[in-house]
């Protein structure tokens, strides 16, 4: 997603992944009126869904950061949270740390006063647990991911902070590529004719 504009785009191998504007990969979405997101092999800011496992994974491999985004916004600032979603764990098990702004009422907090339970993999990432005012990363009956189970939710979203691709021409004038680069016949040529 690193230097494509807002919209979809093939991702690491994988097509229709949306992008914004600052490189970074939509992998979940759930508006005002969405009590329970779906699996889908591609996510708009207008679905309730969320992007299969595996695709996460993919996408994942080639990503530094999450972004978690809920009337303000909470990004990783290590590499746990990449590291649970490579490894089908979750943001307790792989601990995370945050670097948190909250818009509205409320704040970010990530606490547990009890065993997190639903907690698991991917799509069900954090469960603050006896914490009603705190985040509830989970899709279940009735619950989307949100910043608080007590203050209703215009927006959640999920996005992958992705790599810059990495692409390089072997001896044969074939490009290898690597990370979310996907190059267009236009692209190819243009680098064709800058060689």
């Amino acid at each position: 997603c690193v230097g494509r504009g807002q919209g979809f785009h093939p991702i690491a191998g994988i097509n229709n992944i949306y992008c914004d504007q600052e490189g970074r990969a939509l992998i979940q979405n759930a508006g005002p009126t969405c009590t329970q997101m779906t699996e889908e092999t591609s996510v708009a800011t207008d679905a309730c869904a969320y992007l299969n496992v595996d695709l996460v994974k993919q996408l994942a491999a080639h990503a530094d950061g999450v972004r978690l985004e809920d009337r303000g916004t909470a990004d990783s600032v290590d590499d746990g949270a990449i590291q649970a979603l490579l490894t089908d764990s979750n943001w307790h098990a792989t601990p995370t740390q945050w670097n948190a702004e909250a818009t509205g009422i409320g704040i970010w907090c990530f606490t547990t006063t009890c065993a997190p339970l639903q907690a698991s993999t991917w799509p069900n990432m954090y469960h603050s647990c006896g914490q009603p005012l705190c985040t509830h990363w989970l899709n279940d009956v009735n619950t989307v991911p949100r910043r608080s189970t007590l203050i209703n939710t215009d927006t959640s979203r999920t996005w992958l902070r992705m790599l810059p691709c990495e692409c390089t021409q072997s001896d044969t004038n074939q490009f290898d590529v690597d990370r979310d680069c996907e190059l267009s016949e236009q692209e190819v040529n243009a680098w064709l004719t800058f060689l």
